[in-house]
């Protein structure tokens, strides 16, 4: 295989998470009297939920009303996330990078805690996953400050790395750290020429 470390993203890359990103979408912003346009759900799944704020109220992330739309949306999360299905071919991907000596990493913009929900139902897989990148401890793509503590937690030069993701946060976040990015259109929504569908294409 090319690369010594694959990141992935997680939603609409390893998660099918739309639908039920959907639902947090619209508790958090009903807990403010918002209405959130689900069409957008694929838009709103490429950025910092911070951004979604701001953009939809006009308000500040880290004002008063942003944390009670937080705690809204970590709270969805909890209560939902369980429903999110990986892709069918995510767990022989992983087996095929593992038995070739090469490392697994998720680096996404969720927290560790919606992490472990959504890997509940998928032990087999969560143990193929040498390191999780969360923004617990890192900032949002598109800083590449994502793919830096990827890089130095698993030991991989950046040249000997790549990322796989559906938005453009994934690939700014990958370029400027020097990591080649693949883009990968699973539910229709990336337009870039170049993308794959399936992680086979990968390997």
């Amino acid at each position: 295989m090319k690369y010594d470390l694959y990141m992935f993203d997680f939603d609409l890359t390893i998660g099918n998470s739309a639908a039920v990103s959907t639902m947090i979408y619209e508790r958090a912003c009903a807990s403010l009297g918002y209405e959130f346009d689900k069409t957008k759900i694929f838009y709103h799944l490429g950025i910092a939920v911070e951004t979604t704020y701001e953009e939809i109220t006009g308000g500040v992330a880290g004002d008063d009303n942003y944390k009670k739309f937080l705690a809204a949306f970590l709270k969805a999360i909890d209560d939902t996330f369980t429903g999110v299905e990986l892709y069918d071919d995510v767990k022989s991907c992983f087996e095929r990078i593992k038995a070739d000596g090469k490392k697994v990493a998720i680096v996404t913009s969720r927290k560790m805690s919606a992490m472990n929900t959504a890997f509940e139902k998928y032990p087999d897989v969560k143990e193929l996953i040498d390191v999780f990148i969360t923004t617990d401890f890192t900032e949002s793509k598109p800083s590449p400050d994502p793919m830096f503590k990827c890089l130095a937690a698993t030991n991989v030069k950046a040249e000997n790395a790549v990322y796989v993701g559906d938005a453009k946060n994934d690939y700014l976040s990958a370029t400027a750290a020097g990591v080649d990015f693949i883009y990968i259109n699973r539910e229709g929504n990336v337009k870039e020429k170049g993308a794959i569908t399936r992680l086979k294409e990968l390997i």
